[in-house]
């Protein structure tokens, strides 16, 4: 693997650019906290990763808390178990990315396509999502309480067992949808 390096300092802070030049890898990674690791168990809490393509990489357990991942596209990307707790993920779509067990709590999603993603066992309470598409996705047993869902499609998808407690939805089309087990209490 192999990167490059620009150090930029403005008003005392130092900022590091990382470019990955990694097979299927584009775009840049900014973090106000360091340099940012696009690699399994890596740490990007914080970091702006604005048009980012990613493809064919395995990113468990990465630290993405409070990242930005706009108009990134991701495609057969593993991130189980990744912390993308508060991460505001915009015009972002996702082909074939699995994110069984990882931690989406209090983010948001926003005008993007989810396809062929697993999200089982995730934590999503208390996630927005806004303008969104998923098809042919699994959130089996992921947590989905106080989540606000508006102007969103969940197409030919399984949420078997899914916490959707007191969840807020305007305008949500689910077609095709399997719901056995969820709880719906307060939704």
């Amino acid at each position: 693997m192999g990167k490059i390096q620009d150090t930029v300092t403005r008003s005392g802070i130092v900022l590091v650019t990382t470019l990955l030049l990694l097979s299927g890898f584009s775009g840049n990674a900014v973090s106000d906290a360091g340099q940012c690791r696009l690699e399994a168990g890596g740490n990007c809490a914080g970091a702006d990763l604005t048009g980012v393509r990613l493809s064919n990489a395995d990113l468990r357990g990465i630290d993405l808390r409070g990242a930005v991942l706009y108009r990134c596209d991701f495609r057969e990307i593993d991130l189980r178990g990744a912390n993308l707790k508060g991460a505001d993920i915009i015009e972002c779509p996702m082909t074939d990315v699995q994110l069984d067990e990882a931690n989406l709590a209090g983010g948001s999603i926003v005008r993007s396509n989810f396809t062929n993603v697993s999200a089982r066992r995730s934590n999503m309470v208390g996630v927005e999502i806004i303008q969104t598409v998923i098809v042919r996705g699994t959130l089996k047993d992921a947590a989905i309480a106080k989540a606000k869902i508006t102007q969103s499609s969940v197409r030919n998808s399984d949420l078997r067992a899914v916490d959707l407690r007191k969840i807020q939805t305007r305008q949500v089309n689910l077609k095709k949808v399997k719901l056995a087990g969820a709880n719906l209490s307060n939704a």
